[in-house]
């Protein structure tokens, strides 16, 4: 009896110096594996890539920052401003982004990755992650 092997796969491309997109690399892949079987997927990557602009988990509390991380700025608006799975955090003197705390409790993201493969392809500048996630 064969057993069936659910496959994620991520193509990253540099399309110029910066490669930027509205909604990151780690959350667009989280949008294509919840989509991966809806009939409507297009529809529901799109709906997920708007929910995403709340990223999951928790702001730290404001007394265990470092000084330098509760500095007196507005360095992002909204959680989909700050890199990876740093979270837009309001502290005691301005607005920064950190380290989303509480992301094991999250319920809806995917588990360690298992068997991860990074291929390049040379010719197009870009890079296929391919993994299986972890039960």
């Amino acid at each position: 009896m064969a057993v069936a092997v659910e496959v994620l796969v991520v193509i990253m491309c540099i399309t110029g110096q910066v490669a930027h997109a509205r909604i990151d690399d780690l959350f667009r892949a989280r949008c294509t594996a919840a989509c991966m079987d809806r009939t409507d997927k297009n529809q529901c990557e799109s709906e997920c890539g708007l929910l995403m602009q709340t990223k999951p988990g928790g702001c730290p509390p404001g007394n265990t920052l470092a000084v330098f991380d509760r500095a007196c700025i507005q360095s992002c608006f909204r959680d989909i401003d700050c890199p990876g799975t740093e979270k837009c955090c309001v502290h005691t003197c301005g607005v920064t982004c950190q380290h989303a705390v509480g992301l094991d409790k999250e319920p809806g993201l995917p588990g360690i990755p298992a068997n991860l493969t990074v291929m390049e392809n040379k010719r197009q500048r870009c890079k296929t992650i391919q993994w299986t996630p972890s039960s």
